[in-house]
This record gives structure tokens, C-alpha cells and sequence, in this order.
């Protein structure tokens, strides 16, 4: 009887630490701290199923990658270089509130505004003659979309912009200054748990109302100012949950269990230049290894995507019915992420943060390179297909679907909270500049460089279908890499936090 009353109890914690870690008086901290997230993450699962369907359906998927490299790339640099600057004006409140407010501002004129006139105000004239003297290549024509629909291109790099400096930059900065290890361990993957909630949530709103709607010009702009509207809710929402977080919560005068308190003064502990800062960047080990992480990932996702999505556009050319099956989508995402973060948080609490870390890179290069052979061998895809009942483009585009939702599942749960963590040990610049750099230039830039080995084998090599062998090469020399980078980050990271 002792024994089954000391058991009980235990295999009740047990449950308790797996499904919810979270304890008493932390949840006045935790819960809005979530909430910011979850709707970050909700909208830009609106979002991103909005700026896919609107490019690929009007110019295709190869622009995605032009966009990317010579636009995404350059914009989060410019961001980096402003906000450098701007961290040792302004106080962190104070660039939240004007980072966000912008967003907003530019969903509410895209939306409302360019959209809607966007036939009036796309240059299809001078389009059209830089069409004729650009050089007589496929390649040239994607250079030439991007400007013959620059509202549709904007939307997309404001889109990217959202997930680097919204979702990898400003909420993980907020939550690494009152965070300690231990206790990121409990909360970090919860963050993502309940963000993916919401994440299925969003996903059922995007393929419900698209759905509902017929294969009109019209009923496509319906589709997306009502999601957008969503996406503008939700942006107020979390400014409001902001103020009160650091109204009540963080203002010095409370000390909430878990969380430490966070000074509400201009974040400038020691000033640097903008080329001091880069060279501090560049020079710190420590430091390589996260943007190695980022990259890897950024190059190994984009690589594998836009080949899912050539197929995804063949299987789905309308806007709708391509909005449609990215909602359930991202519901599966929600589902399978929340699954993943339930074995991975006791994965990071119990078996330690290398294993962790080392979860995405095998399921997002197994998955990625499992689609790739399927792109390869056509003879073996076409019998097992046979076999199946379904088509060809149907079991690719089932393929591509499970490596998806394997690296972003995978990515929420396990990469984004053991990336977080190595921020953790770090001093207030390397956590402000440094951070900066990595999320939001080293993200775009790892997707971007995806793009420009996509871009080059488009030019030299030939069109999507034919570059298979040459991603599923790069693909696994990435997969290689960043298995050794979080082998050599985790040395340094168990040394500093011992310090």
C-alpha cells in the first residue's frame, strides 16, 4: 500500500511537469507574456498564408526566392543598422510600441489602400519594355514580376519582416531579459504550446473563409481583408497586453516567481558604433554558432520549400483554393507542434539541451531529403503512386506536406526554445545588438542565401524540376553542419551558464 501511494503521487508530478510546468504566482507573468505570442504567431500564420497564395498564384514560385535574396535581405540589414542606433535612444517600450505600430499601419494601407488599387498603381507599361531589353531568360521575367507587382512584393517582405523582428526578435528579447535557464526550460516550449493553439486556430479562420468563397477576383480580396482584419485585432490586442504586462507585472515593485524584473530605462549598457557592433558580432565565437544554427535552417527550409511549393502550385493554381489547403495546413502544424512540445519539453528537462537541439536538424534534412529523392526517382514515385491510387503530384505534394509540418513542428517546439536558451548566460549587448543581427539579418539571410543557390540553379542549371539532385547535395551538406554547430555550441553554452 506505501508503495502504491508513493507511486501515485509521483506518476501524478510526472503528468504535471510534462502537460504544465507552470506553478502559482508565475502564471501572473507567464500567461500575458503567452498571450503576446500566441497572436504574433497566429497572425503570421494569416499572414503567410496570404503572401504564398497572392505571389505564387499571380507570378510564381520561383519569384519567392528573387524577393527573398533582393529584397528580404536588404531590408532586415537596414533594419539591423536602424535599430542598432535606435537602442541606445530609445528605451525598450518605447521600440516596441513604434516596431509594432508600424506593422499595423502598413497591414491597414496594404490592405485597404494598395490593394484594392493595386491594378491602378502597377506599372504594367514600363513592366512590359523592361520585359523587352532585359535579357530573353526565364530568370529575367521573375526580376521583372517583382517590380510589375510591387505592392504583392512589399506585402511579402513586410510579411518576413513580421516573423524576424515580431515573433524571432522583440517577444524572445522581452522573455530572455526575465527569464533565468532553469526556468526557461519550464517555460520557453509552454510558449510555444499554447501559440500553437492558436496556430490551429488561425488555420481553421484562413481555410473556413476561403473556402466559403468562389474563385472571383473579388472574393479573393474579400478573403483577404477579412483575414487582415484579423491580423489588425489581434495587433491592438497585443499592444494592450504589453502595457499591462509592464504596468503591473514588470514595474519594479512585484517580484513575480520565475521571472526577474526588468529595468525600464534606454537599453545602452555599453555604447557602440554600428561597425563596432558588426566587428563585436563577428568576432565572438560564441556568437558564429547561434548565426550558424539560423542559417542552416534558413538555407535547409527554403531549399525544400520552394520545391514543395511548385508542386503545391501545379496541385492548387487558384488563390483560393491554395489559401485553403495552407489553412488546414497549419492546423495539422498547430496539432503535431503542440504533440512534439509535450515529448520535447521533457526531452529539454530531462535529457539536456544538445539532444534537444539536435531533434530538428534530423527530422527537417530526413524529411527534406526523403522529398528530394521522390523529385529524383520519377520511375519509383510513378509505381508507388500506382500502388497508393492517387497521382504522382498528389504523393509528392503528401511528401513535401510531412517534411513541413516535421521541420516546423520540430522548429517551434525544440530549435526556437534551445536557441532562445543560448541567449540567456549573455550580456544586455550581446542580447540587444547581437540578437538583432542573428534573428533578424542572420534569418533572412539564411533563407536568402537558400534562394540565391535556388536563383543560380535556375540560371545555369534549368527550371524547378530539374534541380532536384543539386538541392538534396546542398541539403545534406547543411543537415552535416548543423549537427556539428549544435555539438560545438552546446560545449560553450554548458561553460557559460557554469560561470
Amino acid at each position: 500500500m506505501s508503495l502504491q501511494q508513493s507511486t501515485g503521487p509521483r506518476f501524478f508530478q510526472l503528468c504535471r511537469e510534462i502537460i504544465w510546468p507552470i506553478y502559482g504566482a508565475e502564471h501572473k507573468g507567464f500567461l500575458p507574456m503567452a498571450i503576446i505570442n500566441t497572436l504574433i504567431l497566429a497572425n503570421y500564420t494569416i499572414i503567410r498564408s496570404i503572401k504564398d497564395a497572392t505571389i505564387i498564384t499571380t507570378s510564381g514560385v520561383e519569384t519567392i526566392t528573387f524577393i527573398k535574396f533582393w529584397l528580404v535581405v536588404p531590408c532586415s540589414f537596414l533594419f539591423f543598422l536602424l535599430y542598432a542606433k535606435a537602442v541606445n535612444l530609445f528605451t525598450r517600450d518605447q521600440l516596441f510600441y513604434g516596431i509594432i505600430l508600424g506593422f499595423l499601419s502598413f497591414f491597414i494601407l496594404f490592405s485597404w489602400g494598395l490593394y484594392p488599387y493595386r491594378h491602378l498603381l502597377h506599372p504594367t507599361s514600363s513592366a512590359d519594355w523592361l520585359q523587352s531589353v532585359m535579357p530573353q531568360a526565364q530568370w529575367a521575367s521573375y526580376v521583372v514580376d517583382i517590380y510589375r507587382y510591387w505592392t504583392l512584393s512589399l506585402f511579402y517582405v513586410v510579411a518576413e519582416m513580421w516573423s524576424s523582428v515580431m515573433l524571432s526578435f522583440i517577444f524572445w528579447q522581452l522573455a530572455n531579459s526575465v527569464t533565468a535557464v532553469k526556468d526557461a526550460k519550464r517555460f520557453y516550449t509552454h510558449f510555444y504550446l499554447l501559440a500553437h493553439i492558436s496556430v490551429f486556430a488561425a488555420g481553421l479562420a484562413v481555410s473556413s473563409i476561403a473556402s466559403q468563397q468562389s474563385s472571383t477576383t473579388e472574393s479573393w480580396q474579400i478573403l483577404l481583408q477579412n483575414l487582415m482584419a484579423i491580423v489588425c485585432i489581434s495587433c491592438v490586442v497585443i499592444i494592450a497586453m504589453y502595457w499591462a504586462l509592464h504596468r503591473f507585472v514588470f514595474n519594479g515593485k512585484h517580484h513575480v516567481p520565475g521571472f526577474t524584473q526588468i529595468e525600464q530605462t534606454k537599453v545602452d549598457k555599453p555604447k557602440m558604433s554600428l561597425w563596432e557592433s558588426i566587428r563585436f558580432l563577428v568576432h565572438s565565437p560564441y556568437l558564429a554558432l547561434i548565426a550558424t544554427l539560423v542559417l542552416c535552417y534558413g538555407i535547409s527550409t527554403n531549399l525544400v520549400e520552394i520545391l514543395w511549393k511548385n508542386q503545391l502550385k501545379l496541385q492548387y493554381p487558384n488563390p483560393q483554393d491554395y489559401a485553403a489547403f495552407m489553412g488546414k495546413l497549419y492546423m495539422i502544424v498547430g496539432l503535431a507542434t503542440c504533440i512534439v512540445i509535450l515529448v520535447g519539453g521533457s526531452i529539454l528537462r530531462h535529457l539536456g539541451w544538445k539532444k534537444a537541439a539536435l531533434v530538428t536538424p534530423i527530422a527537417l534534412g530526413g524529411g527534406g531529403l526523403l522529398f528530394c529523392l521522390g523529385l529524383i526517382f520519377t520511375d519509383s514515385m510513378q509505381l508507388l503512386s500506382k500502388l497508393l491510387h492517387i497521382t504522382p503530384l498528389v504523393l509528392l505534394v503528401c511528401f513535401g506536406t510531412l517534411q513541413y509540418v516535421l521541420g516546423k513542428s520540430t522548429k517551434y517546439a525544440l530549435f526556437d526554445p534551445t536557441k532562445e536558451m543560448t541567449y540567456i548566460p549573455l550580456d544586455e549587448e550581446s542580447k540587444t545588438k547581437g540578437k538583432a543581427a542573428i534573428d533578424v539579418f542572420g534569418t533572412r539571410f539564411g533563407k536568402s542565401c537558400g534562394g540565391f543557390i535556388q536563383q543560380l540553379l535556375f540560371i545555369f542549371v534549368g527550371p524547378v524540376s530539374v534541380i532536384a539532385p543539386y538541392s538534396f547535395c546542398i541539403l545534406f551538406a547543411m543537415t552535416a553542419l548543423w549537427v556539428w554547430a549544435v555539438s560545438a555550441l552546446h560545449k560553450r553554452f554548458a561553460a557559460l551558464n557554469a560561470e
